[in-house]
């Protein structure tokens, strides 16, 4: 069974499409969260795991390691015990473990520190409120995957029949 170009022009299509619209909605719930964690109260919180997890995928041409940094908190609100893993929204693993070492050194555990606890929902906390990461990023490779989705693979498709017309 082969699938002809057009349909795999529209799977393709389809696919773009929908990542782009995951990756826009994904930035702005973290930027909105960090927005909003500015306001958030502030707790006395103390770091229970501080590590870096080191996971590896391979593709046909390369071996890629991404780093994540892993940091635990506990915290207490309204005279109930907490624990959450947000340093600040849209942190995400990287393939620099120099970054990834860094968060893990600035919050070591058994550290106190100030997190900032979301009063409507106490289970919710950041360390580091108003920063999003890399959300902006995410943003950006989101708006330009949409008109990928929709135009790009066409002006592809036009471009290689030109070529091949010739």
């Amino acid at each position: 069974m082969t699938i002809n170009n057009e349909i795999l022009a529209k799977i393709i299509k389809v696919v773009f499409f929908i990542a782009g619209v995951i990756l826009i909605s994904t930035a702005i719930f973290n930027m909105n969260k960090a927005s909003d964690s500015v306001a958030w109260l502030q707790v006395t919180a103390e770091i229970v795991k501080s590590e870096v997890t080191t996971s590896t995928s391979t593709s046909s041409s390369a071996r890629n390691r991404t780093y994540s940094p892993v940091i635990e908190y506990q915290y207490e609100f309204n005279g109930r015990s907490y624990q959450s893993d947000t340093v600040y929204f849209g942190l995400m693993g990287t393939d620099d473990s120099s970054f990834a070492h860094g968060i893990r050194n600035k919050y070591p555990k058994g550290m106190m520190v100030t997190a900032y606890v979301n009063p409507d929902d106490p289970e919710e906390a950041a360390l580091e409120p108003g920063k999003s990461g890399d959300s902006g990023f995410l943003l950006w490779i989101g708006l330009l995957l949409i008109p990928l989705s929709l135009f790009g693979i066409d002006l592809i498709n036009a471009f290689s029949k030109k070529h091949q017309k010739k």
